[in-house]
């Protein structure tokens, strides 16, 4: 009797049975394992880019501070108290200088400085004999 399970069992493990239970179980291990591949290719794509990222913030935050420290230094204030609103030292004198003036504006504050260098008969030969627009 013996011989006989010994036979049975190996003509299972021989059988096209077992092949295909095999090639099936095989089939499936290589899904779960490719599936597994990907899932930690992208979990390492997303942990980089949290690095790039914090590594990004961290310069940002590094500026910033700065930034900040730059803001509360004696210096910046008076600059800016001076720029923004105008004040000034004791004993100091402001001067305010005018903006330049470009286009249209230019070519009409120029004509009537022409206008005012002109002598008197002259502006009135030109107001009564000149087209005016």
């Amino acid at each position: 009797m013996p011989k006989r399970t010994k036979n049975r069992k190996f003509k299972f493990l021989s059988s096209s049975y077992f092949i295909i239970l095999g090639v099936i179980i095989l089939i499936l291990i290589s899904f779960a394992l490719a599936k597994e591949i990907l899932r930690r290719r992208e979990i390492n794509q997303q942990i980089t880019q949290l690095k790039d990222e914090i590594s990004r913030l961290g310069g940002e935050n590094q500026e910033l501070g700065n930034l900040i420290t730059y803001f509360r230094t004696k210096s910046f204030q008076e600059k800016e108290a001076r720029e923004k609103l105008g004040l000034q030292k004791p004993g100091e004198k402001a001067i305010a200088i005018p903006q330049t003036i470009q286009g249209e504006e230019r070519a009409s504050v120029l004509e009537k400085n022409e206008e005012e260098n002109l002598s008197n008969p002259k502006k009135w030969w030109l107001y009564f004999f000149e087209s005016h627009e």
